[in-house]
């Protein structure tokens, strides 16, 4: 429908939208926006977000992704164009071959949000270099209060990995393995705010810079792989961090 689809659940309904591991249960086409909430989406699988492949504008609310599987990327979401993700959870999405373990945000047009959300136990695998186990960015993104535990990826950027723009605000990084729990790419630009990232497992390290990182009042500690790599003609700016 050009006009856009939305669908949410009435308070105390639960509702399971299954893929069976052979369908992606939700797409758009370019320009049409999508709203989706309170439900869960599971057993998803597409070429491009296993249980949600958006190329119009693309809202998420109290939802629920688990398990779902992206054949190239975009474990549980691929989204094209914008993107809001509010108070949801991904966890046990991966891809075979690409990135994004949960989400896959390709920034066409637009920008994306996303905010009080948690990514555990998500996934990008591929036979060549997956990166970004939680989150992999290619435009403008704002993460804000949420948590990403025990996320891994084949390349780097196990929770988070950014080839654009993005910012984290008082965002927790724990237990992600087994590269870096945050990468930021050549030519990307980061900015990490009030931010934690503590506990990277199997030698992964807190940050891989490879472009333009700013820390300010964050903390990273405790990662096995040491704190933050910054690469050669890369950039890092530190402020009460």
């Amino acid at each position: 429908d050009p006009a856009g689809v939305r669908i949410r659940t009435a308070r105390g309904v639960s509702i399971v939208v299954d893929g069976v591991n052979l369908h992606r249960p939700f797409f758009s086409n370019a320009g049409a926006p999508m709203e989706l909430e309170g439900f869960t989406v599971k057993r998803g699988a597409g070429n491009n977000g296993g249980g949600v492949g958006a190329n119009g504008p693309l809202t998420l609310t109290n939802m629920v992704f688990d398990a779902n599987v992206g054949t190239v990327s975009g474990g549980a979401v691929t989204a094209g164009s914008s993107l809001t993700i509010t108070s949801s959870s991904f966890t046990n999405n991966h891809t075979l071959n690409g990135n994004g373990g949960a989400v896959m945000y390709l920034g066409l047009s637009g920008a994306a949000g996303i905010v009080n959300s948690t990514f555990t136990a998500n996934h990008a695998v591929s036979s060549d270099f997956a990166q970004g186990g939680g989150v992999y960015n290619q435009g403008d993104m704002a993460v804000t209060s949420s948590a990403f535990t025990s996320n891994s990826s084949q390349w780097g950027g196990d929770g988070v990995s950014n080839a654009g723009g993005m910012t984290l605000t008082s965002s927790t990084f724990d237990d992600n393995y087994p590269n870096n729990a945050v990468r930021n790419g050549p030519s990307a630009s980061m900015f990490i705010v009030q931010s934690t990232i503590k506990g990277s497992r199997i030698g992964a390290r807190g940050v891989l810079n490879d472009g333009s990182l700013k820390l300010d009042g964050s903390t990273v500690t405790g990662n096995q792989g040491g704190g933050v790599l910054n690469a050669a003609f890369a950039s890092v700016t530190t402020v009460n961090s």
